[in-house]
């Protein structure tokens, strides 16, 4: 009885944080100070490791979520408290009965923000993937994380843009890691404050070389989450990003910043704290046109209007990943970021070069966390 107690307690503690602490907009969700569970890359596998579903995309959708809900409730939060979902699926005709499932497990008009990407996935037959944040309930002010589900607490986060080192993929990943490591450093953190890591690796098939070099790095320490994405950049093989907690004192709400010896960029930071404050979550944003200009013009003109309805700016963005589908488009992406951007203040940012970034022909895929002034 005293477990059932002690649960039901933890459930009403977790619906309480989340009516306390989200507000919706459309396309986007904003988030008071809350510790925020960070999750892996979830598949559609049981227990074992074996495929559920195969060649059922629905089959697959319901085996993800129930994983999501798995993997959160060591997190002490679940499902509905889910406010952000990235989408990785290989097909794009795959995205409508996402869509469809995701409207029917959510409460209308507060639904998570969502972006869809398409791509390979590194396990036969595996038809998409997802990854997400939550409000989490779980106390304290350090992080907990397992290879599941990270949970960054209540209190700053940093995030580190994607670094990249040359070489074959397991000297490439190790020698990565290391430069995280010194920017982690350099903020006066260590690997036990990473909640969540983001390697991008080509080929797909080669993840689990990658994958390897990761654990060792963590050897001896809880393993983070981490989520794996494939893409078609051969040089370098492996970038990877992280996001951490950041128990810093400092008054101001956003800072970017830039280690020692390394060159600022008008376009993009090394490194973005957000000290305190409410974060904003926004679904993907996709480029409209039929061209590559206007496509980058309807996108970041999508993400000004955005901010602006979250009562915020382009001032005050705070982590981005840029999806692009043509060296063309990349190239190009950088000039308008210095038409948007306030060079003194840009976002942290990767971006990841992929055969085809979402629905509709779209080019270009804007994935942003920003913060409210």
């Amino acid at each position: 009885m005293k477990k059932r107690i002690l649960f039901l307690s933890g459930l009403l503690l977790a619906t309480v944080c989340s009516a306390q602490t989200l507000r919706y907009v459309p396309g986007a969700v904003i988030v008071d100070a809350a510790p925020l569970a960070h999750t892996a890359l979830i598949l559609p596998l049981n227990d074992a490791g074996k495929l559920i579903g195969k060649d059922d995309p629905l089959q697959q959708i319901n085996q993800v979520f129930s994983n999501l809900s798995r993997a959160l409730a060591g997190a002490r939060s679940a499902s509905k408290d889910i406010i952000k979902l990235h989408v990785s699926v290989t097909s794009a005709n795959l995205v409508p009965l996402v869509k469809e499932q995701i409207a029917k497990r959510f409460a209308k008009g507060k639904e998570p923000a969502v972006s869809f990407i398409v791509g390979r996935l590194l396990h036969p037959g595996v038809l998409l993937a997802m990854d997400a944040v939550a409000v989490s309930a779980l106390p304290g002010a350090g992080v907990v994380r397992s290879p599941q589900v990270g949970v960054l607490p209540k209190g700053g986060m940093v995030f580190i843009s994607g670094m990249a080192a040359d070489g074959r993929l397991p000297e490439a990943t190790a020698n990565t890691m290391q430069q995280l490591l010194s920017t982690l450093q350099f903020l006066g953190l260590n690997k036990e404050h990473i909640v969540q890591v983001r390697a991008f690796v080509h080929p797909v098939d080669s993840t689990g070389l990658v994958e390897q070099e990761v654990k060792a790095f963590f050897s001896g320490s809880p393993m983070p989450p981490v989520v794996y994405t494939g893409w078609n950049s051969k040089n370098p093989l492996v970038e990877i990003e992280l996001i951490a907690a950041s128990p810093s004192g400092n008054t101001a709400l956003i800072e970017y910043l830039t280690p020692p010896g390394v060159t600022p960029s008008p376009v993009y930071s090394k490194v973005c704290r957000i000290n305190h404050g409410k974060k904003i979550y926004l679904s993907g944003i996709y480029g409209q046109g039929n061209d590559i200009q206007t496509q980058l013009q309807t996108a970041f003109d999508t993400l000004k209007d955005r901010m602006k309805q979250c009562d915020s700016d382009l001032e005050h963005l705070a982590k981005a990943l840029y999806y692009v589908s043509s060296n063309e488009i990349s190239t190009s992406l950088t000039d308008i970021r210095k038409k948007y951007y306030n060079p003194q203040r840009p976002p942290a940012a990767t971006k990841g070069l992929l055969s085809q970034t979402g629905p509709d022909g779209s080019q270009i895929l804007i994935d942003m966390i920003g913060v409210q002034p």
